[in-house]
């Protein structure tokens, strides 16, 4: 990149989220990887024959233990990847050269220009290293979304051992993140008669249309849960995260959750910690990004214990399972 090109609003990157690359594609992606390995700038045309030649090292047939017993969905990929491998180009210039604008317009990629005013060469701009960012924390929520389901399953097995019994009368969630997760909370309403939960939805309807049917949901008023005390016997929160449900904190959420837990009821919520660091270099910036991802829900041991102080809770262990740590608290 030219020294130019480092001249910009430090503060650009705070404003760089989702919606500045949702539409970008793969091949827009890839053109922003060749670019930074260039670092000067490039004849265009020379960028788009070095992509194409790229994307012609991953052309190679399937090849399929049982062909005859392929599922619907192999057939339409095996299909799919004939087609590929009968095009002479796989990408053709006129959809590279729109790829280019579209990168050029959200000013992540720049154009030099002749005297003819025609482009000569590109380079991608500082504002890509804020783009990789932001992409990369997608990325790893997107991993820990897919790698999740074991962790759910988890979940309700350390329930389960915790409880000792399969089954208990009521359960109150407090679901604290933006999106559902419904592998959770259909899994812990088999746990219950009634299953109650406290989102940012409070409309019954909402969550039926969600596939989320007969759960009871509960609101809060003035700093409180609207249920009495002693009802629960198990309040979940999955993820202890530094955010308002409602009008509660997290100090009031874990004051309401015991209050509204029966004698000998329990709190669970499973922390997010930082990732160890390591000695290799890309591991380390992968760290870093996903500390970035979930900053609102990592924590130490000391600030969770600094948060119980707050919440006047005395009576709690942490365990540590799959590895995963965990605060549990319990009722008299």
């Amino acid at each position: 990149m030219t020294e130019n090109n480092r001249e910009y609003d430090s503060k650009v990157h705070e404003f760089i989220n989702l919606i500045h690359f949702m539409d970008l594609n793969i091949i827009e992606l890839l053109i922003l990887e060749l670019l930074i390995r260039h670092e000067e700038p490039i004849i265009r045309y020379t960028l788009y024959y070095e992509l194409d030649e790229y994307l012609e090292t991953f052309k190679k047939e399937f090849s399929f233990s049982k062909p005859k017993k392929l599922s619907k969905e192999e057939k339409k990929l095996k299909e799919y990847n004939r087609k590929l491998l009968a095009k002479s180009n796989l990408l053709a210039p006129s959809s590279f050269y729109n790829s280019l604008n579209n990168l050029e317009k959200r000013g992540f990629i720049r154009y030099y220009y002749d005297k003819k005013g025609k482009i000569r060469s590109i380079e991608a701009t500082n504002l890509l290293n804020d783009l990789i960012e932001e992409l990369g924390e997608h990325i790893i929520k997107l991993i820990g979304v897919s790698t999740d389901f074991e962790y759910v399953d988890n979940i309700m097995d350390f329930l389960k051992t915790r409880l000792g019994k399969d089954y208990v009368d009521s359960v109150l969630i407090i679901w604290l993140p933006f999106l559902f997760d419904m592998r959770i909370i259909k899994r812990v309403k088999k746990l219950t008669k009634k299953l109650f939960l406290l989102s940012r939805i409070d409309d019954k309807e909402d969550l039926k249309d969600r596939g989320l049917e007969d759960i009871e949901i509960t609101q809060t008023y003035r700093n409180t849960i609207r249920e009495p005390n002693n009802v629960f016997d198990i309040v979940l929160i999955p993820y202890f995260m530094d955010i308002r449900i409602q009008d509660l904190g997290m100090i009031d959420i874990l004051k309401e959750g015991y209050r509204t837990l029966k004698d000998n009821g329990i709190l669970i919520t499973f922390i997010g910690q930082s990732p160890p660091k390591t000695n290799h270099r890309i591991l380390n910036r992968i760290r870093k990004i996903h500390n970035q991802a979930f900053m609102n829900r990592l924590f130490s041991k000391k600030q969770v214990i600094n948060h119980l102080k707050q919440a006047d809770i005395k009576n709690y262990e942490f365990a540590k399972y799959e590895f995963q740590l965990i605060l549990i608290i319990k009722k008299g």
